[in-house]
């Protein structure tokens, strides 16, 4: 049999297998890389894209919130036009009430007693005066129970005064209330 050396022919397989491994791990390693990057830029991509998606939600949010600003604010308008209405209706409906009193007055107040001074404030009224005697004060509270735009006559206070004149000689207050006699 003849001899043969196979040794360098080994080597040079071994070589060559050797570079085709690291030739198949560069590979390996730059589709890897390459696989990375795309994953890389898909992510960042997805990423892009909510972050647009956020943006337009919070543009979306400030513009309702806006919005919901200015209802709010047409409520309160609302709102405060109906009492302005409700108090006009109501100065409307009680416009001639005054009138209605002073007439009530001129009727209530017998002869004897002279009205010094009177306010009003809302439904309550006061009445001052001066009169003859403790008797006309007297009819003119029973003649306010009996009036149909004035009621519960509550007597204040009354005064004698010095007879420097002897028409009137007591000085009073007399509170009341005012009676919309009006239907609703």
């Amino acid at each position: 049999m003849a001899l043969i050396n196979l040794l360098p022919w080994r080597e040079l397989e071994r070589k060559k297998k050797r570079r085709e491994f690291i030739v198949g791990v560069v590979i390996v390693a730059a589709v890897a890389v390459v696989i990375l990057i795309f994953i890389h830029i898909y992510v960042a991509s997805l990423q892009n894209y909510q972050t647009q998606r956020n943006a337009l939600l919070t543009n979306e949010i400030n513009l309702q919130a806006v919005k919901l600003a200015k209802i709010t604010d047409l409520e309160t308008q609302k709102q405060k036009l109906i009492n302005k209405i409700k108090v006009i209706q109501g100065l409307e409906r009680y416009r001639f009430g005054i009138i209605h009193v002073l007439d009530a007055l001129t009727k209530v107040v017998p002869d004897g007693i002279y009205l010094t001074k009177f306010t009003q404030s809302g439904d309550a009224l006061q009445i001052k005066g001066k009169s003859h005697s403790n008797a006309q004060i007297s009819r003119l509270m029973q003649s306010v129970e009996n009036s149909l735009w004035l009621k519960i006559p509550q007597l204040q206070i009354i005064q004698s005064v010095a007879k420097q004149r002897k028409e009137y000689v007591d000085d009073f207050s007399v509170n009341l209330k005012q009676f919309h006699n009006l239907v609703d």
